[in-house]
């Protein structure tokens, strides 16, 4: 069973993190400092104003795949999907052993409802190239767990984990992930390790939506009761709790 529409706001979340890679010998200061510019604005999801230093940056270093692969990822994240798969082409092009391209261009297929197996093929690469970083089996998981193939999806979070057992995004997909096996209580402790108080009850609530929606509209209230400031709540109860759906606390 595909879960599309929701997952990947998750999945979304997983990659906007950008870390940098070993600086190339060659690496100029300027050039150097243009892309870690383009790095913290991505971190901070300004994707408008992190393309003015890579542009930039294309134009005078038009052969650094690192520059691509940012590039790549901002106009993912601005809905230009055809943009984004030519730049993360060009990376691989110039550097074919690139864990990050493969990484991102896994998530931009996601992202363009594209659930067939190459997505997953190019996360199986990321992870052949660095097998220690924790986003590569975090993106993995969450990548199997839209498609369905939940144990499988525990068994790529659970490595992340052990690759990062601090890893806030991990453990919230291995919550949604068991919530989807039935193991509301292991759900419930993966997202209290994974977010705070009023995060746990919306995650609750969305794992059950489907089998217990009437369960799941406490859930997203009791949320944005908790923190009326965080906005999945508000979004959740928007769409899950119907006139039909009765107040919390009255009889079924």
């Amino acid at each position: 069973m595909m879960r599309p529409a929701l997952a990947v706001v998750f999945l979304l979340a997983a990659a906007a993190c950008v870390t940098a890679p070993a600086r190339p010998p060659n690496a100029s200061a300027p050039s150097t400092l243009r892309k870690q510019l383009a790095r913290s604005l991505l971190n901070r999801h300004e994707w408008a104003t992190a393309s003015r230093p890579l542009l930039e940056e294309a134009r005078l270093n038009p052969g650094d795949p690192e520059v691509h692969v940012l590039l790549a990822a901002v106009y993912r994240e601005q809905g230009l999907y055809e943009e984004s798969m030519t730049e993360y082409a060009t990376a691989l092009t110039l550097a074919p052993q690139s864990a990050e391209a493969y990484a991102g261009r896994g998530i931009l297929r996601d992202v363009q409802g594209q659930f067939g197996e190459e997505a997953l093929a190019d996360f199986g690469r990321a992870i052949a190239l660095e097998p220690r970083n924790p986003a590569h089996y975090n993106n993995l998981g969450f990548a199997l767990y839209l498609r369905g193939r939940t144990i499988e999806s525990v068994v790529a979070l659970r490595q992340s984990l052990r690759e990062d057992p601090a890893g806030r995004r991990a453990h919230n997909n291995l919550g949604f992930a068991y919530g989807q096996l039935g193991h509301y209580s292991r759900a419930r402790r993966e997202f209290e390790r994974g977010g705070g108080t009023a995060t746990v009850e919306n995650n609750l609530g969305v794992v059950l939506e489907e089998t217990s929606p009437r369960e799941a509209c406490d859930y997203f209230q009791t949320a944005a009761a908790r923190d009326p400031k965080l906005e999945a709540p508000r979004t959740n109860i928007a769409r899950a709790c119907s006139s039909s759906t009765s107040p919390k606390g009255s009889p079924p």
